[in-house]
Formats: C-alpha cells, sequence, structure tokens
C-alpha cells in the first residue's frame, strides 16, 4: 500500500511541478494551451499570493527553479528506478524527499507569519483591485502539506528500506584502479 501510494505521489509531483508550478517562472507563452487558466481559478480559490503572476518573490521563484532542475529528474528517475529495485534509487530518493521537505519550510513560514500574510494581502489585492481573493490557510496548507509529508516519507522509506525500497540494498562503490581492472580480467 505504502508503494503505491509512494509510486502515485512521484507521479502526480511530475505533472504539478511541470503544468502549475513551472508557470511561476516560465514564460506564460508557453501555457497558452489550457493549463494557463488553473493558475488564476487556484488563486481566487486559496488565496497563493506566491503562484499571482507577475508577482512572484524571488525567494520562491528560485525554489521552483531548484525543483526544475533537481527535483523534476529526480523524480523522472525515481519512476523509473524505483520499480526495477536499482540501488541507485535509495540515495536518490533521500537527496528528493530531504531537499522537497527542506523547501516547503519557508513557503508555510510565509503563509503563516504575519509578515508574510501582510505581503500576501499586498500582492492579492495588486492582483484583483476589484475584489481581491483572501488567503485561505486551510486550502493553502493542505494543498502544500503533501509536498511535505510525502517527500519526508520517501526519505524516511529509502534510509531504513522499508515501503517500496524494501529489499533493495545500498549502492556499492570499488574504485575503479589499474590494479582493480586487471584483478577483475585475472578472475574471468
Amino acid at each position: 500500500m505504502l508503494s503505491a501510494a509512494v509510486y502515485a505521489y512521484l507521479c502526480f509531483s511530475v505533472a504539478s511541478a511541470v503544468l502549475i508550478d513551472a508557470q511561476a517562472i516560465l514564460p506564460s507563452a508557453l501555457y497558452e494551451w489550457g493549463p494557463k487558466h488553473a493558475l488564476p481559478f487556484w488563486v481566487k480559490l486559496s488565496g497563493d499570493c506566491l503562484m499571482v503572476p507577475n508577482a512572484t518573490p524571488p525567494w520562491f521563484e528560485s525554489l521552483v527553479l531548484c525543483e526544475l532542475i533537481m527535483q523534476l529528474p529526480l523524480l523522472l528517475y525515481l519512476i523509473y528506478a524505483i520499480p526495477k529495485g536499482s540501488s541507485y534509487s535509495r540515495p536518490a530518493a533521500m537527496l528528493y524527499g530531504v531537499h522537497v521537505a527542506t523547501t516547503l519550510v519557508p513557503i508555510f513560514a510565509h503563509f503563516l507569519t504575519h509578515a508574510g500574510q501582510r505581503e500576501c494581502a499586498t500582492t492579492l489585492s495588486t492582483y484583483s483591485p476589484n475584489s481581491p481573493p483572501t488567503q485561505n490557510n486551510v486550502i493553502l496548507l493542505s494543498a502544500y502539506g503533501p509536498f511535505f509529508v510525502m517527500p519526508a516519507v520517501v526519505a524516511y522509506c529509502a534510509c531504513t528500506g522499508t515501503g517500496p525500497f524494501t529489499g533493495v540494498p545500498w549502492p556499492t562503490a570499488e574504485p575503479a584502479t589499474r590494479r582493480s581492472s586487471r584483478l577483475a580480467k585475472k578472475k574471468l
């Protein structure tokens, strides 16, 4: 059951990163075909000031950039490697899980601190001056929460060899020297 949940989360995260999160830093012209309409709906529903087009804070843009250049390749690798039982999936999963869970800390702090809430209110009123959406922490924490919990679960499972990593060994590294290569050839 845990393996299926982890795998489903990894697949959902790829879609979320490409279709939603990337809109914070990529040109809107890339999303003319459809997902661009999901973002204004999300902002009005949740009051997610971090995803307001053209008003994304630089620190959040840097987190999204990390998501696209580091987390996304790791996600794709894990989707491929976990079913195969690759020993390299364990360190990759730990790296992914710890990195993602850590990036959620400043996001939660932004939503829950008074300074972040004031900044959100200003951003949201600029985004929609006639009827600014209000920040809904229940929706925001419910939406962002799984992206904190599941990566932590993935890292824990990879570290302990449980869940989808049951029976998956740690990778072994043997130094590649001329002597070890000669010895390996002699054994053959």
